[in-house]
């Protein structure tokens, strides 16, 4: 049974056991451009065989992501190769959409890879060298399609008191209303007592369990902890000062 591990990141280069992955851009403005490159690097001392395929990106209400639906308008060529050690494959993605769109869509670039030996090539045409790759492992990289002046509107759209493991905490929905996703590191509330009297709350990553992307036009819920000097029946209602991107 392969072993699959999942890489999730926002950075431009990407480091790994067999190569780095060099984006040129991370959003592709359909103002600018229909196209952009991606560049991987074999560094390790063997071959490796890659399949690329760009894969539609959302959430459900409650942060899990799904990748599974491969895209039909965004394509990367070549989508397989062999590369050898020390030497590089510059990829096209490319957009093949609609020429404006009304909203950013949201992607994942997923690289399959696997490392193969000489042995296992010799005397196969390159059919036959890709047939019966097993791969062992994915990388997925975040990538958006955007139009021009997209921005991003993420508004609160409801608050639930709820009880998780014996620990009373708040459920907020939040709606990105917007043309574009937004990342939080930090969220801040400020909280309406029942006597009026306001307080002013920062949730930091490690109390929203991690950064949060609010993708464009999508309904994402955030399980937040009550504020220590706060009870939840003291609470009329709360409002989003800011986020920190």
């Amino acid at each position: 049974m392969n072993m699959f591990i999942f890489l999730f990141t926002m950075l431009f280069t990407q480091s790994s056991w067999a190569f780095k992955l060099n984006l040129l851009e991370s959003t592709l403005e359909l103002n600018k451009s229909k196209a952009t490159t991606a560049t991987i690097i074999n560094d390790s001392t063997g071959m490796i065989a890659i399949e690329a395929t760009a894969r539609i990106r959302v959430y459900d209400e409650n942060g899990e992501e799904n990748f599974d639906t491969i895209a039909e308008d965004l394509i990367i060529i070549p989508s397989q190769m062999i590369i050898k050690p020390n030497e590089e494959q510059v990829l096209s993605v490319r957009w093949m959409g609609a020429p404006d769109i009304p909203n950013e869509k949201a992607y994942r670039l997923l690289i399959e890879y696997v490392s193969i030996s000489d042995d296992q090539l010799n005397g196969k045409e390159a059919e036959e060298q890709q047939a019966g790759i097993n791969i062992e492992y994915r990388i997925a990289k975040s990538f958006y399609v955007a139009p021009k002046g997209a921005k991003p509107n993420v508004e609160l759209q409801g608050m639930y008191k709820i009880n998780v493991n014996g620990t009373n905490k708040l459920r907020f929905t939040f709606k990105n209303l917007g043309s574009k996703h937004q990342i939080a590191h930090s969220i801040t509330v400020q909280y309406t007592k029942n006597d009026g009297n306001t307080v002013d709350v920062t949730y930091k990553e490690a109390d929203m369990g991690g950064s949060v992307n609010f993708l464009a036009q999508q309904t994402r819920d955030v399980i937040l902890p009550l504020p220590s000097d706060v009870l939840a029946d003291q609470i009329q209602g709360a409002t989003i000062v800011g986020f920190n991107q």
